[in-house]
């Protein structure tokens, strides 16, 4: 909802801006990158981590599902105020009422096969939602606005050698 950063922090680890000499892994475009590398999850120990903000509740995590093999990461936010303001609004004025809501969830598998592989399973779902409703004697209406992504993806990462990776 332009609130919020498009990313959770809690599931990035490094963030890097190419504003010129794009690396040709990019591409070689004449334009800049921003490179984003998100966390892999604490494979030797359980940790976890809450936030509240003005906008927003959240957590994250993260530990071994098989010692130093198999780990998880897990992060979500989902906005508060929309539950505060609809319910509030319907208390005070039973006619109309507006609000607005998102939530964001990503997570990681990272399985090391070996010292030179590793699989990774990634899943990212979120949604913004917009809404407006109204009650009358015989009637009730609401009007939606909603969007949102989801993707997964397999990754499988193996060093062949000396700088040679696919």
């Amino acid at each position: 909802l332009g609130l919020l950063s498009l990313f959770n922090t809690e599931i990035i680890k490094d963030v890097t801006l190419y504003k010129g000499g794009v690396p040709a892994r990019f591409g070689g475009r004449a334009s800049s990158v921003l490179e984003i590398t998100g966390r892999e999850g604490d494979a030797r120990k359980w940790s976890g981590t809450a936030a509240l903000s003005t906008i927003a509740i959240g957590g994250t995590i993260e530990g071994p599902i098989v010692k130093d093999k198999l780990s998880l990461i897990v992060s979500a936010r989902r906005s508060w105020p929309d539950l505060i303001i609809t319910n509030g609004l319907k208390l005070v004025d039973g006619e109309w009422g507006f609000g607005a809501r998102f939530y964001d969830i990503n997570s990681k598998l990272n399985y090391q096969i070996n010292d030179k592989q590793r699989l990774f399973l990634s899943f990212y779902s979120g949604s913004d939602k917009e809404f407006i409703f109204s009650q009358t004697e015989g009637a009730k209406t609401q009007y939606d606005l909603g969007w949102g992504n989801q993707i997964g993806s397999l990754r499988w990462n193996s060093i062949w050698g000396n700088g040679i990776f696919s």
